[in-house]
């Protein structure tokens, strides 16, 4: 979430609301008052759809509320811009004559209010005919700029070591899965030999379902492997390279 927020310039709304707190004590606080301090949204004991008790830690925060006021380079016309009022989790009860949640995600509301100008009315007099000179501008504090878009290389380095974990696991994964493709070539093989010299002729509908299923295995684990592995792992070693030239590029620069 860091990276998305740095990358795209977004702001959080519920960590603009609540200030951090220490994790530590999180482990002595009950469900309720960790849920509004934390505003944890997932697998919370307060949730019927969780099943794991009321262990430590009280649930997770997977759902956020991001926003990005617009960007106006010029002081006019006068920009409109939101401004964060409240942030709070929702939906914490059960359904009403129901004994569930309504969902296994908690919600998060977000009240925001709009400053700056209004949009003229559809019945007011061409704006471009109306002499502004007596409108009062808004003061440099409330007009918006342009959100920085930024990813640090704190943030991009253990990014990029996440990104290299995957192709390493993708490739593994690949291999095995050719492996067992292979595998399944060779028992398919054992099977024809193995069907034309069984002295027992019952056995031959056993070779039959047994050669159908490890042509279904071989075949899908080939797609899966051959395919679908060198796609994932040519877009992971794409994706490398940009990051590595970025955080180069930020080393470079500092």
């Amino acid at each position: 979430m860091t990276v998305v927020r740095d990358h795209a310039g977004l702001i959080d709304t519920w960590g603009s609301i609540h200030a951090p707190s220490a994790e530590e004590s999180r482990k002595s606080m009950s469900p309720e008052d960790a849920l509004s301090t934390y505003g944890l949204t997932y697998d919370s004991s307060l949730n019927s759809f969780c099943t794991r008790g009321t262990t430590i830690p009280q649930g997770k925060r997977l759902d956020y509320i991001l926003f990005r006021n617009p960007w106006h380079p010029t002081a006019s016309p006068l920009p409109l811009r939101l401004i964060l009022k409240d942030a709070r989790v929702v939906l914490t009860e059960y359904i009403p004559g129901r004994s569930f949640s309504y969902s296994d995600h908690f919600g998060v509301d977000a009240l925001f209010e709009i400053e700056g100008s209004k949009p003229p009315d559809p019945g007011f007099p061409n704006p471009a005919l109306i002499d502004h000179t007596d409108v009062p501008t808004l003061p440099s504090t409330a007009l918006t700029t342009k959100a920085k878009s930024h990813l640090s290389a704190a943030n991009a380095l253990p990014m990029l070591d996440a990104l290299k974990t995957r192709l390493r696991l993708s490739r593994a994964r690949s291999r095995q899965e050719l492996r067992i493709h292979a595998g399944c070539v060779v028992a398919l093989v054992g099977l024809l030999v193995g069907t034309g010299w069984s002295p027992k002729g019952f056995l031959t509908p056993v070779f039959v379902f047994v050669g159908a299923l490890a042509s279904w295995l071989g075949t899908t684990m080939f797609y899966v492997g051959m395919m679908y592995g060198g796609w994932e792992a040519s877009i992971l070693q794409n994706l490398i390279e940009e990051m590595e030239l970025y955080v180069r590029a930020l080393q470079d620069s500092s």
